[in-house]
């Protein structure tokens, strides 16, 4: 879901009333996590490298 699709009136509505399906709640979450975890993968591959660079 991209940044327009939340602009909708609809959506600004939900958001007013202040109340949000637990599928949006979880598709939040989902997204913070993969997050989380593609940074903790791109230092995981960055000390990989440069531990390989010392081996050699």
């Amino acid at each position: 879901m991209n940044q327009q699709e939340d602009d909708t009136p609809e959506m600004r509505r939900r958001e007013m009333r202040g109340s949000c399906s637990s599928r949006e709640a979880f598709q939040a979450q989902y997204r913070r996590h993969r997050a989380d975890r593609l940074e903790t993968w791109n230092k995981r591959e960055h000390l990989r490298a440069t531990l390989n660079m010392d081996d050699k």
